[in-house]
């Protein structure tokens, strides 16, 4: 309890002490600690970022070379057409 910790007001000024060291310590540990979770974020931040631009690259390419896909597709099939409609228009042609 509170009262275990900084000691009762009867005791003398040796309880009050070791108290009072035991929450300086207890005080260090958490600061540490906390300086340490600040490293931590800062460093999981950073890599997020990096991981982040790694993958909107990655996308981006991705999305670029699918237009060139579908461009390539559409160009090939508009000749596929072009070429059966040549053929049956000359078969047409051949058999008058």
């Amino acid at each position: 309890t509170a009262n275990d910790m900084l000691g009762d007001a009867s005791n003398d000024g040796k309880d009050v002490d070791e108290t009072t060291q035991n929450l300086l310590s207890l005080s260090e540990s958490l600061n540490e600690n906390f300086q340490v979770l600040q490293d931590h974020m800062s460093f999981m931040k950073a890599r997020e970022m990096v991981h982040r631009e790694l993958h909107e690259e990655t996308f981006t390419k991705v999305v670029r070379w699918n237009i060139m896909e579908i461009c390539t597709v559409v160009i090939v099939s508009f000749g596929q057409v072009l070429n059966v409609w040549w053929i049956l228009s000359r078969r047409r042609n051949s058999y008058y």
